[in-house]
């Protein structure tokens, strides 16, 4: 693993894409792979990219090593390593599996050194940060103001609609406004942080976003509902700029299977 880092530091991006992750199936950009699963629309192109850049150059990275079992001089070495070096942080993890009812369960375990305890200050997170994070939906109605008066009640409409999947307990709801422009409704399904659309406000438009691998890994049975609704292919980030009820009732209907309510049959 060390190894592998050390042939990346010095790298350039244009070298880390063309000749690392153009070996792959389907390979596209790293800014690319991030933006399709940019729900918050958080991503700064230029920010991004500098910082790549910067993380190849310092050989800044974090290192991901995952075992069956971890050896006491392992764990000593990547307590060491974090210890001497602000440059790379490591995880050690784990993963135990069992058997259960015949089906084998596999348990990931994050395996703490105990050498360093490194938390980020409020002013190192809000560095982070490319924008404000607030819950509910009061930032994203605030937004609806500067927005074209021809959308503002439609953008009103679906405010509304995420409200009430959040007063059924069926999402965490928050607000994104970021320093791009783009404020963006956020309906999160608790146990992913991550939601099945994302509502955003883009100076003079608007739109609704999906998300096809948290359809997939949570409400896979209602995608062909989501799609006759949308009258398009449901795919990673594909929009529509059309909220008809019906849509709205079809991905209500997703958020509930998500949440492990019964699917009403998809009509034929």
């Amino acid at each position: 693993m060390l190894s592998y880092a050390g042939y990346l530091q010095g790298l350039d991006p244009e070298q880390l894409e063309s000749e690392i992750l153009a070996r792959q199936p389907a390979a596209a950009s790293v800014l690319a792979a991030v933006e399709a699963d940019d729900q918050q629309h958080a991503v700064d192109p230029a920010a991004f990219r500098q910082g790549l850049a910067r993380s190849l150059a310092e050989g800044s990275f974090r290192l991901v090593i995952v075992l069956d079992s971890a050896p006491d001089e392992m764990v000593q070495v990547v307590g060491y390593l974090q210890s001497v070096t602000d440059k790379i942080d490591i995880d050690l993890v784990t993963v135990t599996a069992y058997d259960v009812g015949g089906s084998q369960v596999l348990v990931p375990q994050r395996v703490d050194p105990g050498r360093r305890v490194r938390e980020l200050s409020d002013a190192q997170v809000d560095a982070r940060q490319s924008g404000t994070l607030s819950a509910g939906s009061a930032e994203f109605r605030a937004a609806i103001t500067d927005a074209p008066a021809s959308s503002r009640e439609t953008l009103g409409r679906l405010a509304d609609w995420a409200d009430a999947l959040d007063r059924e307990g069926l999402v965490k709801l928050v607000s994104f406004r970021g320093r791009q422009g783009i404020t963006t409704l956020l309906p999160r399904l608790a146990a992913d942080n991550a939601g099945l659309v994302s509502i955003a406000i883009d100076n003079r438009t608007s739109y609704m976003q999906f998300w096809r691998s948290v359809f997939e890994r949570r409400a896979p049975r209602s995608i062909a509902a989501v799609q006759a609704a949308l009258g398009a292919e449901l795919r990673q980030g594909n929009s529509t700029h059309s909220f008809p009820e019906p849509l709205l009732e079809a991905v209500t209907h997703a958020y509930r299977e998500a949440a492990g309510y019964t699917v009403p049959p998809t009509r034929r």
